[in-house]
């Protein structure tokens, strides 16, 4: 009897857990309500790679610096530092997850803000200069390749848009000391390829700061489809005057910008989990 007693004693201690979770009923929609607690819900269940690849704005201030025409054989930087060909921009992105990817976000931006090049302090006699405002549109790719670091590399592909005020002045002894001016206002565009590294530096777990460093390459430098109003053939308000307003090199307009960030980002997918009704 004893014997029964204890048996029945011990099937009941093995069976008693598996009894109570079978009784357990969770009210109704709870499980939703986990789901909907869940930071990225709308984005898919899969997780990253890097805590820094996550939904986000960032709003930057950028300082610019212009190469191109004005510089000698159309080189960045060939005539030295020029202060002239420093400006200002504000710029405005979108980060967004990519699906399938743990290491990577889509990126789109507007950037909008003043650029300029001015050589005359260089060569008085036969300059460049020109000033515009501008905005620009990108889209493209950020990645991260190192785990629980905040480094990133993007690369994309925009237009610039901009009034551009331009004056070119040919002169000095190689021109039997006559002076040649053209001076126009044009409004262009130039399709542009933005690359760019930074790094990304959390504050809280939605707050974090930027560093960037970025060259902004135009690809095209024609009459109207340029960034700096020096294309590279003659121009029809230049009054009949043959000569390229261009430098050397049709590829080499651009800028360099630096910029220092704030960013607000979510749905941080590093934590979310499958969650079962």
């Amino acid at each position: 009897m004893k014997r029964r007693i204890s048996i029945l004693f011990l099937l009941v201690a093995m069976l008693a857990p598996s009894a109570v979770v079978l009784a357990y009923n969770p009210a109704a929609g709870s499980s939703d309500l986990i789901w909907r607690r869940k930071p990225n819900r709308r984005t898919g269940l899969y997780t990253v790679g890097n805590s820094s690849v996550r939904n986000g704005l960032t709003l930057s201030v950028n300082g610019l610096y212009y190469y191109g025409d004005n510089d000698a054989r159309g080189i960045a930087l060939s005539d030295g530092f020029k202060s002239n060909n420093l400006s200002i921009s504000g710029s405005l992105a979108f980060a967004y997850v990519m699906p399938q990817s743990r290491i990577s976000n889509w990126r789109f931006s507007l950037n909008v803000g003043k650029l300029r090049g001015d050589n005359s302090d260089i060569r008085p006699t036969n300059y460049r200069k020109f000033s515009s405002w501008f905005g620009e549109i990108a889209a493209g790719i950020e990645v991260y390749p190192i785990r629980k670091a905040g480094f990133y590399i993007y690369a994309g592909i925009g237009v610039n848009l901009g009034n551009r005020k331009y004056e070119f002045v040919r002169g000095g002894k190689q021109f039997a000391n006559t002076v040649t001016v053209a001076k126009g206002e044009h409004f262009t565009f130039a399709p542009v390829i933005p690359i760019e590294i930074g790094y990304d530096f959390r504050i809280t777990k939605s707050w974090g700061l930027r560093l960037s460093l970025s060259a902004h390459q135009a690809v095209v430098d024609a009459p109207h489809v340029n960034m700096d109003g020096y294309p590279m053939s003659p121009s029809e308000d230049a009054g009949g005057i043959g000569f390229g307003r261009g430098g050397g090199n049709k590829w080499a307009d651009g800028y360099f910008q630096i910029g220092l960030s704030v960013s607000y980002n979510w749905h941080n997918c590093e934590k979310c989990r499958l969650y079962e009704d």
